[in-house]
């Protein structure tokens, strides 16, 4: 256990390292990157979408089906709008906050892999606008367009932000596991 002086020394050598140009460089780098990925796929699906027959493509695998979500993940929370914003702009703050604290650029990139997913999504659900390919007008609601079919059974619809959202999260898992285990490698070879 550290003593109040090593945590302090710890804290110290951390905001250095936190406000250092490469960190920042790094973390420059790790936006353009995910923005241009994120949206690169998320913005032609997402106009396709608007306008395509549904549904577009069925198969024993996936299934395109253009719909709605007045809800979150997995249709949780269907049409509580305020508690839905709400959850949303924490959690866009909270990665957000993530973002600004790591240092290392892996962790940034997949921090921001959800934070654009979780914007988008965010926006996605402000924006009313008429979609023709459903032939309704969009309110409070997300266009979801992927679903998977297997064994017979259909899973909960998505669209690409939803997949980033998960992808950044689950590396950012991955990641952190990974590290602690070489970690406490390390830790048994010094003994």
């Amino acid at each position: 256990m550290l003593t109040i002086n090593e945590t302090k020394e710890s804290l110290k050598l951390y905001k250095t390292k936190l406000f250092t140009k490469k960190v920042w460089f790094n973390k420059g780098i790790s936006y353009v990157i995910s923005s241009l990925i994120v949206l690169s796929l998320s913005l032609p699906m997402y106009f396709w979408a608007m306008n395509a027959k549904t549904p577009i493509y069925d198969s024993w695998f996936i299934r395109i089906n253009i719909t709605l979500n007045s809800g979150v993940s997995f249709g949780i929370l269907k049409g509580e709008i305020v508690a839905i914003i709400l959850i949303q702009l924490f959690s866009i703050f909270l990665l957000f906050i993530a973002f600004f604290l790591v240092l290392k650029w892996y962790y940034s990139f997949c921090i921001l892999i959800s934070l654009h997913g979780a914007t988008f999504n965010f926006l996605d659900r402000l924006i009313d606008t008429n979609v023709p390919s459903l032939g309704m007008v969009k309110q409070n609601s997300v266009l979801d367009y992927f679903q998977f079919n297997m064994f017979g059974t259909q899973s909960a619809i998505f669209n690409f932000p939803d997949i980033f959202i998960l992808l950044g999260i689950i590396s950012i898992s991955l990641i952190f596991l990974i590290e602690s285990f070489k970690r406490k490698e390390n830790i048994k070879q010094d003994i």
